[in-house]
């Protein structure tokens, strides 16, 4: 019910066939295709992960807002 993009569900989804065929079927993946599925890991966290808002800076910040110094 989340409202992911398709891209993160698909990256997701090639990372588990992966794992599913390591557990079930005992394959064991070449170094490269375990350095595809950690990178295709943090593409989607990355992808996933809500950004914080950008720090406002003294100058945008409202005169009754900004601290005395």
């Amino acid at each position: 019910k989340a409202a992911v993009p398709s891209e993160p569900v698909q990256t997701s989804r090639a990372f588990l066939d992966n794992a599913d065929l390591v557990k079930f079927a005992k394959w064991t993946p070449e170094p490269e295709e375990i350095a595809g599925d950690v990178a295709r890991v943090r593409a989607f966290i990355q992808s996933t992960t809500e950004k914080p808002p950008e720090p406002e800076t003294r100058e945008e910040a409202a005169p009754e807002e900004m601290a005395p110094l």
